[in-house]
């Protein structure tokens, strides 16, 4: 994966400097497939798509924010970064 993916993918989706700003790398659920995610975090899918037609995202929505998972040609999460409410903090 090149070092500017996240920025890319971030631009793509319009995700704002400060949702950016929030940003946390989650390395449990990397190699885990969409279900296994949705199943841990009992989270409602809320955006879903391709990026570079090969990436598949998934934007999972949660209590205190949203977790959001990039899962490769395999199925396997290959990257996940949770973004807090800016507004709940």
């Amino acid at each position: 994966m090149p070092v500017f993916f996240s920025s890319q993918l971030f631009d793509y989706l319009k995700i704002d400097s400060y949702k950016r700003a929030t940003a946390q790398s989650k390395i449990e659920y990397l190699r885990l497939q969409k279900e296994d995610v949705k199943a841990l975090t009992r989270a409602k899918i809320t955006q879903e798509g391709f990026f570079w037609d090969v990436l598949h995202y998934v934007r999972f929505d949660l209590k205190c924010g949203f977790l959001l998972c990039v899962f490769g040609y395999n199925g396997e999460c290959c990257r996940a970064y949770f973004f807090n409410n800016i507004e709940a903090n």
